[in-house]
């Protein structure tokens, strides 16, 4: 170790020279050579599904500048980020934007560059060409039935009809283009004024989801021109959510068996978006710290289900005869009354606009309570459902925590722990309990 003329010690340095293949970027891995050659019948195949696409979307494409989209699917066995067909569907022909299932990605389609993959194809393809067409299974069109899901349009009308519905629930795709979503937008806002439907209300649900409320639907041909649009993902009603309570009430709570808040403590803050604590009840209205009835009036309440929530979160313990199992922390609570009732069902826009009015009011709340699940929907294999979705972005955004409830399963045979009934697909959990950062809990 080395001293310099004023006697102050020098560390020592270590000095790494850079080797030539340090700077280049490594080959990808993986066992990318699996799929090496496709066979000419293979080749005749996507050529003719290519052309299907351009027929599919002749009429849509031939007047406009807005691409339409495609599917393509994957083989099983080629589901790997490494097999990738990244070299025939590139910014030259139909590039990838996005997925929806595993192996099933979503590509822009325009005529030049459905032409220009259709060459890539026919021709002798290069030998990367030729491994990305063997990793695919098939590639179709986006079709308004698949933006319509299981209703059929037929069927959707008439639920709009019986239903009643005064709102749809749209989502545009997002290309990796700001101009062009903006295209996307504007001829989606022009399609509804020309259907004389009222302008597209914008929804605040995610950066990567594009959510529109659309007003006074009310026929198949509107349906099925919205379906059909080429920047429409889906088309569907808004998914409704409601609570659902499994508690037996046992009495009246006391302060011996409710304690009130001590004057001396600094209780932290626990938001609950329920519906809303009981004004009238003495011993827990001192944990209320905030009642927020800014999306129910005090006269359409029902306040049965948010008082259980709130008691249990307030004095866990002691309303369960001080059972160590339960933890003795206490909180106070800031009361965000969502649905006027027990049983009551709220939209999901409607739900999306209080937990992110709410979330963002009260940033004292570090930890929120959400017991709402979707109304008979179970969580998907390969899809978050966009609540999810978007209680994840609040939570990112925000910086909290959402506390979320698994659902209610209540007929028997009940699930056992070893070895699991086969009760099929019954028991799964209910959206939003596919969020990825909220903490699920169930029983």
């Amino acid at each position: 170790m080395a001293e310099n003329v004023d006697g102050d010690r020098r560390l020592p340095i270590k000095v790494v020279i850079p080797q030539e293949q340090d700077l280049t970027s490594k080959s990808p891995g993986g066992g990318r050579n699996k799929f090496l050659d496709i066979s000419d019948k293979e080749q005749a195949v996507f050529v003719e599904q290519v052309q299907a696409v351009r027929e599919y979307f002749s009429d849509a494409l031939s007047g406009s500048n807005i691409p339409a989209v495609a599917r393509v699917v994957l083989k099983e066995d080629a589901l790997a980020k490494t097999y990738r067909p990244q070299s025939i569907f590139s910014r030259d022909t139909c590039p990838v934007f996005g997925g929806e299932t595993i192996g099933s990605l979503l590509v822009s389609v325009r005529p030049a560059g459905l032409n220009r993959l259709e060459e890539a194809i026919r021709r002798k393809p290069t030998n990367a060409i030729a491994q990305d067409l063997a990793t695919i299974s098939r590639i179709e069109p986006y079709t308004g039935e698949d933006a319509i899901g299981l209703w059929g349009i037929s069927e959707f009308s008439e639920h709009i009809r019986t239903e009643k519905l005064e709102k749809v629930k749209v989502r545009l795709f997002r290309h990796r283009d700001p101009a062009l979503n903006n295209q996307i937008y504007q001829s989606f806002l022009a399609m509804a004024n020309d259907l004389g439907l009222s302008a597209p209300e914008q929804l605040s649900y995610s950066t990567d989801v594009t959510v529109y409320r659309l007003r006074g639907v009310a026929n198949e041909e509107q349906v099925a021109r919205l379906a059909n649009f080429v920047g429409t993902q889906s088309l569907s009603p808004f998914p409704q959510f409601a609570l659902f309570a499994q508690y037996i009430p046992q009495g009246v709570a006391s302060v011996a068996s409710f304690p009130l808040p001590s004057p001396e403590i600094d209780y932290p803050l626990v938001g609950v978006i329920d519906s809303g604590t009981d004004p009238s009840n003495e011993v827990l209205r001192p944990w209320i710290a905030i009642r927020d009835e800014e999306d129910v009036p005090a006269a359409d309440q029902d306040n049965n289900h948010g008082s259980f929530v709130a008691g249990l979160i307030a004095n866990g313990r002691s309303l369960n005869h001080g059972d160590q199992r339960f933890p003795s922390a206490q909180s106070k609570i800031i009361d965000v009354v969502a649905l006027p009732k027990e049983g009551t069902r709220i939209d999901e826009d409607d739900l999306v606009q209080t937990i992110r009015r709410a979330v963002s009011k009260y940033p004292q709340a570090k930890v929120w309570n959400l017991s709402i699940s979707k109304v008979n929907a179970l969580c998907e294999d390969d899809i978050f459902s966009d609540l999810a979705v978007v209680i994840d972005s609040v939570q990112e955004e925000f910086d909290v925590t959402f506390c979320i409830c698994a659902g209610n399963y209540s007929s028997l045979p009940l699930r056992g722990w070893n070895p699991p009934e086969n009760l099929g697909e019954d028991d799964r959990v209910h959206p939003p309990a596919d969020s990825i950062h909220a903490v699920t809990v169930g029983v």
